[in-house]
């Protein structure tokens, strides 16, 4: 099986993808594309400090404290901007059906856009199969929640709310964590001790914000798969797929969104 791309070439061809779909989507792509766009973040703990001679170890610390939070921040920059643009796509999909009474009394479900999205892929993509790779992101996910134990109780609730399909498990998931950070609650990675040394542990954290923005990625495909197969007209993508002998080859709009992810592009 084909591996996956980066996160940013991800989001660059979703981007790509739903910019020959139509300008409707246009919230949604340009969005996606500042987030394949972000290249550097820069974070310096010290640079504030008001005593210039820091002894060495503190500035050890200090160095090894930005390293680590320069990967997070920038992960985080970049999850802020696919969250925007999975809003955006549940604003333009503007699910039918959605009773918000029923969905309050009978679930716990709150009407935000993520529930919304939830409802809608439950109806309107499931029972297809997920597309490649959607699975197994899920599962790392999963596994990386529990490394980190600050959200294991979302687990739990999955199997519980029969409103959510499969599908939507990465979603009810990721709006969980992304509360966490929009709300202050969540931890912010440091180094473990005055050495500065980083553990696996405090790397995981930064791990949860990337596994989050990748499942984001797959759940904007899946939302849009079920817009296309179920009434809008298809499109087509003629210029990021390639045929055998590397010529670009047509591709239709539904086929482009279960494969845009792939290493590979040709087909």
């Amino acid at each position: 099986m084909s591996e996956l791309v980066d996160l940013r070439s991800h989001s660059k061809r979703l981007s790509e993808v739903l910019t020959a779909a139509s300008r409707r989507w246009e919230p949604v792509f340009e969005w996606l594309d500042v987030a394949a766009s972000i290249d550097e973040v820069e974070v310096r703990t010290g640079m504030h400090e008001p005593t210039p001679m820091l002894c060495k170890q503190a500035r050890k610390y200090e160095g090894k404290r930005s390293e680590l939070l320069k990967g997070f921040v920038r992960g985080l920059t970049i999850f802020n901007f696919i969250w925007g643009s999975l809003e955006s796509a549940v604003r333009q999909v503007n699910p039918k059906g959605f009773d918000n009474e029923r969905a309050e009394e009978r679930f716990g479900m709150n009407h935000n856009r993520p529930n919304m999205g939830i409802y809608f892929l439950r109806n309107a993509y499931d029972p297809q199969d997920p597309i490649i790779g959607y699975l197994l992101a899920l599962d790392e996910l999963k596994t990386v929640i529990k490394r980190v134990g600050d959200h294991e109780w979302t687990l739990e609730k999955l199997e519980i709310h029969e409103y959510m399909g499969e599908t939507g498990h990465g979603l009810f998931l990721v709006s969980q964590i992304r509360n966490d950070f929009a709300h202050g609650s969540a931890v912010v990675p440091r180094p473990d001790s005055w050495r500065g040394d980083l553990s696996e542990y405090e790397r995981q954290r930064g791990d949860l914000v990337k596994r989050s923005s990748r499942i984001l990625l797959f759940t904007i495909q899946m939302m849009l798969i079920a817009v296309y197969r179920h009434g809008l007209a298809d499109f087509v993508v003629d210029h990021l797929f390639r045929d055998e002998e590397g010529y670009t080859k047509e591709v239709s709009g539904i086929r482009a969104l279960r494969i845009l992810h792939l290493d590979s592009l040709s087909t």
